[in-house]
Formats: C-alpha cells, sequence, structure tokens
C-alpha cells in the first residue's frame, strides 16, 4: 500500500505538522518518510521531530529512526523489545594482526560512550583486552574502578607498575600472603603499630593517633 500520509499535532499547541510524509506497509510492518512523532501532553512530550526515514515492524516498541530536525536532529534511533544482535567479520580469518583484521569498529568522535545493563552483566570475551586512558594532561586518562560490593581478580601473574607512586589503603583488615616468599625492598622503610600510640616513633615522626587524624586515608 502506498500514499500520502499528512500528520499534524494531535493535540495542539501550535507543533510542526508534516504534508509531504509517505508511507508503505501493511499489517507487518511499514516504512516511512517524514514520520512525525505525535507529542505526550501527560509527558510533557511535543510534536517536535520528524523523521527522514523509519522502519516500523508490528510491535510499535520495534522501530529504527533516522531523526531530522528538532531536538534530535541527526539522531539515528533504534529500538527492538527483545534481543539485539550483531555478527560481523567472517571473511577476516586470518588477518587479525593487521589494521585489516579490524571485524567491528565503534567511534564517539564528541561525548561519552554509555553501555548500561540495570538488570545483567557486562560481560567483555576476547583473545586480548585492553584498556586505556589517554588523556592530554594529568587532569585526564584516569581508569576508575568503583563497586559498592567488591573487585575481584584472578590471573597467572599481577604486575603493576607505578612511575609516581602507589597507594593502598583500608581502614579495616589487610592481608599479604606469599606461600613461597615475599620481598620487600626500599631505600627508606617505615613503619609504625599501635605500640606508638602515645610516643612517637623512632623512624616516622608523628604518633599512631596523629598519623590516623592528619592522614590523607582518614
Amino acid at each position: 500500500m502506498a500514499g500520502q500520509l499528512i500528520n499534524r499535532n494531535r493535540h495542539g499547541g501550535g507543533a510542526k505538522e508534516n504534508e509531504e510524509g509517505l508511507k508503505y506497509g501493511n499489517r507487518h510492518g511499514q516504512i516511512e518518510f517524514g514520520h512525525l512523532h505525535l507529542g505526550d501532553p501527560s509527558r510533557k512530550l511535543k510534536a517536535d521531530v520528524t523523521s527522514g526515514v523509519m522502519l516500523q515492524a508490528f510491535d510499535s516498541r520495534h522501530y529504527v529512526s533516522l531523526d531530522n530536525d528538532g531536538p534530535r536532529q541527526g539522531w539515528t534511533l533504534s529500538r527492538c523489545p527483545s534481543v539485539y544482535g550483531i555478527q560481523c567479520a567472517t571473511d577476516n580469518a586470518g588477518t587479525v594482526n593487521s589494521e585489516k583484521g579490524i571485524g567491528y569498529f565503534l567511534m564517539c568522535e564528541t561525548g561519552d560512550v554509555v553501555i548500561r545493563a540495570p538488570k545483567g552483566r557486562i560481560r567483555l570475551s576476547a583473545l586480548d583486552v585492553d584498556i586505556r586512558a589517554d588523556g592530554p594532561n594529568n587532569k585526564k586518562g584516569s581508569i576508575n574502578l568503583d563497586s559498592n560490593q567488591s573487585i575481584n581478580m584472578k590471573t597467572g601473574t599481577f604486575d603493576v607498575q607505578a612511575n609516581v607512586g602507589a597507594r593502598i589503603f583500608t581502614p579495616k583488615t589487610m592481608n599479604l600472603v606469599a606461600n613461597t616468599s615475599l620481598h620487600l625492598v626500599s631505600n627508606f622503610m617505615n613503619g609504625l603499630t599501635a605500640a606508638s600510640a602515645t610516643k612517637n616513633n623512632k623512624e616516622f615522626n608523628p604518633s599512631t593517633r596523629e598519623f590516623d587524624k592528619k592522614s590523607l586515608y582518614t
């Protein structure tokens, strides 16, 4: 079925009108050119976005929309009520060590990349996984891992190199366990225990009480 689609704002308010819309489709799905997203006064949404091309399935929650104007100018919206799957690079075998070996490329030129799974897990699995932050100065270029419960790591070798300094702090108990041997190497080594609670430590000026009060960690 083909014909002219006239979209008008059903709720008034001076929103956009489009009398050049065109739609092809049947009960299974449709493709529209110039679709006007209608507003919803209950949610303070206006009919102010025109979709240049909209691919719509039978389910209203299943669509792809290329928006032309309004607050979503240049947006590409994709929604599906079930699984969203992408499979690619079937013919890239044997070139994984070259630039041509890139099988999936995603680039956001400006702004953040947000991946959320509020009711599930985010799983990354690959032959190798590289995570890098490359900032222009010492205020950028950080990698933050933040968890309200725990961070669990299991590996064959754990190697950490910090060019400026390294700190590990906990307000509770810390255990360092090496079943074979433990090596601590430093030009100077300071130690502080509760035994110096009232007297200054011989190698470290403040007492334990003063250290706890002035520490950057507490």
